[in-house]
């Protein structure tokens, strides 16, 4: 309320202040026309004084009466105050000041000049004084006074005419100010009375909002004591402390969890209660919760009977608040089984592991004894197979022959299997040895193994820029090896096109080997790669199916991957990766190029 009175005294006095800014605005327009007035009334007069004193001129010379002066000497007094009077009138107006100065040696010499006729006129004669008014000369220091007098008015009349708008402007604004502040002081005053009236209410919903805050208190208290209550029903051990560790809250789920009672946990240091080891510095967690806001991890806690329990905890902060300091609210689940379970889990899956692989070494030793035990009983049946062909053939009958065939035959693929077998064993068991690579060479000596086959079908080989990574060479030599037989194999009828390249891609090396040859539908992408899969009849092309199986144990064996993208009779492309590892030298991504066939 007091508030509002000095509002309307503060209002009142700017009023007042703005009506007396507005009164000294017309005052002093006033006095600017008042001013202007004079000046004009001035200018007439100084130059009605220097024509009386010309005319009094005229007439001594005339009739050399002396009474004739009376004019001219009453203009010779007055003219030198009428100017100092347009002087003080001009002040502050330049122009008018520039054009006074120019006046007053106008009216100089024009008294002079009048002096001077009279003068001669008196001592030489009136011929000679007639002589020296003929001479025009006075005339026109007269035309220059009345043009200099002329401009001088007309900025006078204009400057009025200024000053005249002004004040007109100024007097409406006056008006409408006064008008306007009338009704803002009779608007204040019906403000007042409404502000009375607003505040005897405003009273009245204070009292009922306190009565209904402290209904809400009452309410709100309840309710936290209901969350509580909730809160001592969890299995949780739930706790609230200050950023120093101070325990402020307790409930009975962390009382069952450590044995600690809450008159023992509230008020003391809670890593200090629990003897608290933390995965790392306790700083460094205090330090991330202050950061982000909240931290989690799993720590060790000593019970009140000496016991170790491991709880999943996590903290959240929050944040200073009116009258409170931050706090830290920290949640701890009790995780000692499932760790136990956990390591349980673990040493029966490491078990697992050491189980799995004796399974595969004794697997792969089989598959290599198998291969290399079987390999001699088919030499000898190959080779007697053959004896009788060559001793018999056309001398028994044709089904004989075919039989004998169909021996050899399959005695000649059986050992290609065997062999092939063997080195798709070998790869997997034998110790990986690795080293710099420079996949140019890897794929020259590819290509060299392979420069009959490329002479027989004329094929083309394009080879970009490959990497130095690393490896294992003679394995690798493989891959670029069946790779590229295959493209050679499965040709159409153009001679054989094959683009090699690669490029790096985020960790790791992407290799391309394309050709234009038959192609193949992706619905048979992945059967491809499976040992001993055929795609074609092996009558119209030769192979035991495992050469894209090798490739993908050797790329799988060297951390990437394989796959093929192709289309029936519009080509193959076979992409595998190599990652980057870390092993490789400043130099992992120097580049060579091969020679390509």
């Amino acid at each position: 309320m007091i508030g509002c009175l000095v509002l309307f005294m503060v209002a009142e006095f700017a009023v007042g202040i703005v009506l007396y800014q507005q009164s000294v605005g017309l005052m002093v327009t006033g006095n600017l026309i008042i001013n202007e007035q004079h000046e004009l009334a001035d200018l007439e007069n100084t130059l009605s004084f220097i024509k009386d004193a010309e005319t009094g001129q005229r007439g001594y010379l005339l009739t050399e009466n002396d009474s004739y002066l009376l004019p001219y000497s009453t203009a010779i007094a007055t003219i030198p105050t009428m100017l100092n009077n347009l002087r003080k009138q001009t002040e502050g107006e330049a122009a008018q000041r520039v054009l006074l100065n120019k006046v007053a040696k106008l009216v100089d010499g024009k008294i002079a000049e009048l002096r001077q006729t009279i003068t001669l006129n008196k001592t030489e004669g009136r011929e000679a004084a007639i002589g020296l008014v003929n001479n025009n000369s006075g005339k026109i220091i007269m035309d220059e006074i009345r043009t200099a007098f002329a401009t001088m008015e007309a900025n006078a009349n204009n400057e009025l005419n200024r000053s005249r708008a002004l004040l007109r402007s100024r007097t409406e604004r006056y008006l409408c100010v006064f008008i306007g502040l009338a009704v803002l002081g009779l608007g204040l005053l019906c403000a007042f009375g409404c502000l009375l009236r607003l505040h005897a209410k405003a009273l009245s919903a204070a009292k009922s909002l306190e009565r209904e805050l402290q209904q809400k208190l009452v309410e709100r208290s309840h309710f936290l004591e209901q969350q509580a209550e909730l809160l001592n029903l969890t299995s949780d051990a739930i706790l609230t402390r200050e950023l120093d560790g101070t325990i402020r809250f307790w409930n009975d789920g962390a009382q069952r969890m450590y044995g600690f009672t809450k008159e023992e946990a509230v008020g003391r240091v809670s890593h200090e209660l629990l003897m608290t080891q933390f995965p790392m510095p306790k700083d460094d967690i205090a330090g991330e919760v202050m950061t982000v806001g909240h931290w989690e991890g799993e720590l060790t806690h000593t019970t009140r009977d000496a016991r170790l329990v491991t709880v999943a905890s996590r903290w959240r902060l929050k944040p200073a608040s009116k009258g409170h300091q931050p706090s830290i609210l920290e949640t701890n689940t009790d995780v000692t089984e499932w760790r136990r379970a956990d390591k349980s889990i673990s040493a029966a899956k490491e078990r697992s592991l050491i189980e799995l692989k004796r399974s595969n070494e004794e697997l792969q030793q089989f598959a290599y004894v198998c291969s290399h035990d079987l390999q001699e009983p088919l030499r000898v049946m190959a080779n007697f197979s053959q004896l009788l062909a060559r001793r018999y053939k056309g001398k028994l009958d044709d089904n004989a022959d075919l039989f004998i065939g169909f021996i050899v035959d399959g005695s000649k693929r059986m050992q290609v299997l065997i062999n092939d077998l063997l080195i798709y064993s070998r790869i997997q068991s034998r110790e990986q040895q690795l080293h710099e690579v420079d996949c140019s060479r890897v794929l020259e000596s590819a290509l060299a193994n392979l420069k009959m086959a490329i002479d027989e079908s004329g094929a083309t080989v394009h080879c970009g820029q490959l990497p130095t990574i690393i490896g294992e060479s003679s394995q690798l030599i493989q891959v670029f090896q069946n790779l590229i037989a295959n493209a050679l194999k499965f040709r159409a009828e153009a001679s054989p096109n094959i683009d090699i390249s690669a490029e790096r891609i985020s960790d790791a090396w992407q290799f391309r080997v394309s050709d234009n040859g038959l192609g193949l539908d992706m619905k048979f992408a992945d059967r491809i790669f499976l040992v001993f899969q055929r795609l074609f009849p092996k009558d119209q092309y030769p192979g035991s199916g495992i050469g894209l199986a090798i490739c993908k144990k050797v790329v799988q064996r060297h951390g990437g991957r394989i796959w093929v993208e192709s289309e029936p009779n519009q080509g193959t492309t076979f992409y595998f990766t190599i990652p980057v590892m870390i092993t490789q030298n400043k130099d992992k991504d120097k580049v060579g190029k091969c020679l390509a066939a």
